[in-house]
């Protein structure tokens, strides 16, 4: 009787074991199955984007401008009474903007940045899209740059920000519209977890630029490890 026992419980450990480690493995397996088609839509979602993207008539440094185009004269200062760019005689003061997009859950004023990092100039559009970042930037303020939508025919300016959002500045031809795409930086939630939201802006001549509907996509992260996304959300595109 004793031996009978001790076999049945043999036999239980055994086919618990086996159950743990079958469901495990099918959890892992699951668990990559998963990361791979995230990683595949991700792909195709880039693939499409940039086909849609507009690209410059150039993009250099402010010191090139005025050799690639003599009538575009753009230049800054930052003394006293703040960071301030002249384009073609006209003179922006970035100290009094306030971002369009929400850059950390919220709006943000322009005022941290005191240096301009890059132009592109869109020649069909009329447009200039200025980056602005800190040249002596420390910490999480390295994460930190703004974009400056230039009408050169109106010459009004449309400010936007970006967190841990990366560096990128581009426009985009979506069904024979013209959009800017801004990112938004959304964490830590309570899992530990960082969303970042793409949102298009629709650009039309004379007119402040509109978010065109829902999130345009919407990325979720762990451990800000972001080159690998645990989830992914796409509203449409073309």
């Amino acid at each position: 009787m004793k031996n009978t026992i001790q076999i049945l419980f043999f036999l239980i450990l055994n086919f618990t074991l086996f159950s743990c480690i079958k469901n495990s493995t099918e959890i892992k397996i699951n668990k990559v199955d998963s990361t791979e088609k995230i990683k595949n839509k991700v792909i195709d979602f880039v693939s499409a984007l940039d086909s849609s993207e507009i690209k410059p008539t150039f993009s250099t440094s402010l010191d090139s401008v005025s050799v690639l185009n003599p009538n575009l004269k753009i230049s800054s200062s930052n003394k006293n009474n703040g960071f301030v760019i002249s384009i073609n005689e006209n003179r922006v003061d970035v100290k009094k903007l306030l971002t369009i997009n929400d850059v950390w859950s919220s709006k943000d004023s322009v005022n941290y940045a005191n240096n301009i990092s890059e132009v592109k100039y869109y020649k069909p559009l009329n447009l200039l899209l200025l980056q602005l970042n800190n040249d002596m930037c420390t910490g999480l303020g390295c994460s930190v740059n703004y974009q400056l939508i230039y009408d050169l025919y109106s010459k009004k300016v449309f400010p936007f920000g970006r967190f841990r959002t990366g560096f990128d500045m581009k426009l985009y031809k979506i069904k024979n519209n013209v959009y800017y795409l801004s990112k938004t930086f959304h964490g830590r939630n309570a899992e530990q977890k960082d969303t970042i939201f793409y949102n298009l802006y629709k650009i039309e001549p004379k007119s402040l630029p509109q978010k065109d509907g829902k999130h345009f996509a919407r990325f979720t992260y762990e451990n800000e490890d972001y080159d690998k996304e645990t989830s992914f959300i796409q509203e449409w595109i073309k």
